[in-house]
């Protein structure tokens, strides 16, 4: 996912295009964009991953902690 994000980033964002920040006009490049993006699909993987983890009933270390926290 992250490759397709770049080639299509690359290929059909123009290299560097204006955007407007509460009236302020700003310059931004496509790599900056394309960085934005894969942190934010990264970020949401690792806590999807992490959620899952600490609430499937198929981990042990779940079931080990509720058996210590509620005897």
């Amino acid at each position: 996912m992250t490759i397709g994000i770049g080639v299509v980033s690359w290929v059909a964002l123009p290299s560097s295009f204006t955007i407007f920040n509460f009236g302020d006009q700003k310059v931004v490049k496509n790599w900056q964009l394309f960085l934005c993006v894969a942190v934010g699909l990264w970020a949401g993987l690792i806590i999807g991953f992490v959620t899952e983890y600490y609430t499937s009933n198929a981990y042990r270390y779940l079931t080990l902690m509720v058996l210590f926290c509620f005897p």
